[in-house]
């Protein structure tokens, strides 16, 4: 897993893991995670009668899109001839901090969301969630 590599690479080859993961999140993750928000979570809270069934959820959501952003920025400052042992510990804590946040809440979602929804009833929009990216965590 690229947490437990970030050492172990060159600047370049850290920096093109990093571009490579980048895209991963950017166009599959992120995009999963607002159609889940503006097509289920509502869904969701009209069948259960309030937004409070999907609040944690919402949360995490928030938490994933912060540590992206962290994740994202950082990589773009790295300088090309190599991190700093400060950067690589920061990169290593977001990297596992996303793999954690991540399995919480795809378990939130198949232990309360997914398991109201029958077939019929889900968003033929939303795909289902997609795991967790092979860049983070172990």
């Amino acid at each position: 897993m690229l947490a437990d590599e970030v050492e172990s690479l060159s600047g370049r080859d850290l920096r093109a893991k990093l571009k490579e993961f980048d895209q991963e999140l950017t166009l599959r993750l992120l995009p999963h995670e607002k159609a889940e928000g503006e097509q289920v979570y509502p869904f969701v809270a009209r069948r259960l009668g309030g937004a409070a069934a999907t609040e944690p959820m919402s949360r995490t959501h928030v938490e994933i899109e912060r540590v992206v952003a962290a994740l994202i920025h950082l990589a773009a400052e790295l300088p090309p001839d190599g991190a700093s042992p400060s950067d690589l510990r920061e990169l290593r804590r977001l990297l596992y901090g996303l793999h954690a946040i991540l399995i919480l809440h795809f378990a939130q979602e198949e232990s309360s969301i997914f398991s109201l929804l029958s077939s019929e009833d889900e968003p033929a929009a939303l795909e289902p969630s997609p795991r967790v990216p092979a860049g983070a965590g172990r």
